[in-house]
C-alpha cells in the first residue's frame, strides 16, 4: 500500500540473472512449495545460504559439485563466534537444508 503510493521506495528483489541467483530462488521455492515452510524461515534461510555461496564461490561459478564434505562445517566454524547459539544453530540447519535440496535436485552427487 504504501509502495503503491510512492511513499516506501520499491522493494529490491535480488538479481535472478546469477548462477547463484537462480540457485537461490529454486532453493527458495522448494522450501515454499515442497516443504510447506513460512516466509520467516525462508528469508533466514536463505541469507545463510547466499553468504555461504558467496564465500564459496565469490564470483566464479556456482558448481555445487565442487563442494567437499568440509566446506560447510569450516563456514560454520568460522561464524559460530559471532553469533548466539540459536542462530548458529539455525545456520546449521539452513545449510543441512541447502545441501540436502542439492543432493535431492542432483546437484552434487555426496549427501
Amino acid at each position: 500500500m504504501l509502495r503503491d503510493r510512492r511513499v516506501v521506495a520499491p522493494l529490491k528483489l535480488p538479481d535472478c540473472q546469477t548462477p547463484a541467483a537462480r540457485l537461490e530462488e529454486q532453493y527458495a521455492r522448494y522450501l515454499r512449495e515442497e516443504r510447506g515452510l513460512v516466509r520467516a524461515t525462508e528469508v533466514n534461510y536463505r541469507g545463510f545460504v547466499r553468504r555461504f555461496l558467496t564465500e564459496r564461490f565469490g564470483r566464479r561459478p556456482t558448481d555445487l559439485t565442487k563442494l567437499c564434505p568440509r566446506h560447510a562445517p569450516d563456514f560454520l566454524l568460522r561464524h559460530l563466534r559471532t553469533m548466539s547459539p540459536k542462530r548458529a544453530q539455525l545456520m546449521g540447519t539452513a545449510l543441512r537444508s541447502f545441501l540436502r535440496f542439492s543432493f535431492l535436485k542432483a546437484k552434487t552427487m555426496v549427501d
